[in-house]
């Protein structure tokens, strides 16, 4: 366990669970799903990786971004979403209606996923094999992952654990989901 404190002024909630903010509480080590809303139908929703005592806010660095907006601006860049955005490290700001909101990202180039459906796959713990079935065949990931998909989509797992539950942690938009799914699995990668 690792004691973590929010400070910015929203609403923070961890793994579905609504912490509120400006409050310290305990996490267990590991990669979280962080959701912060500031404002009605404004809110960021990232993973995070957990291993010490720190500060958490949405300036940390958080790697893919999935923006739950319809209209928003990234470094005066216009996007149409909601959108599933990875960006090169540095700082950046987000825009959308009158309201700036400066953070920092690592790695990658910029990637928005506008055309056909995409799927945001996230596993506790992480790191487990799965095998996404779509019209289009299967195709095995190690979670997390993001994939553009077709059709109905089915997530199976490709271990020997057992899988608690598969369920959507937010229905982005008809083209876009989060799926985060809940093992048995002691450890990650290998089971």
């Amino acid at each position: 366990l690792y004691t973590v404190n929010f400070t910015e002024e929203g609403t923070l909630v961890v793994d579905g669970k609504t912490l509120g903010h400006g409050k310290s509480f305990e996490i267990y080590s590991g990669v979280h799903v962080i959701e912060f809303h500031w404002d009605r139908n404004k809110k960021l929703l990232w993973f995070m990786k957990i291993s010490s005592n720190r500060y958490l806010s949405p300036s940390d660095r958080v790697g893919t971004v999935i923006v739950l907006l319809n209209n928003y601006m990234i470094d005066g860049r216009t996007y149409v979403g909601p959108s599933v955005v990875s960006l090169t490290s540095g700082r950046h700001m987000l825009y959308s209606n009158g309201v700036y909101f400066p953070f920092d990202i690592d790695g990658g180039e910029v990637k928005v996923i506008p055309d056909g459906k995409a799927v945001f796959i996230l596993s506790d713990p992480p790191g487990i094999k799965m095998a996404v079935k779509t019209k289009d065949g299967i195709k095995e990931v190690v979670t997390p992952e993001i994939l553009k998909v077709s059709g109905k989509v089915s997530i199976l797992p490709l271990s020997s654990c057992k899988i608690k539950r598969v369920y959507s942690l937010d229905i982005i938009h008809e083209d876009y989901g989060v799926v985060f799914v809940k093992s048995s699995c002691p450890g990650g990668k290998g089971e």
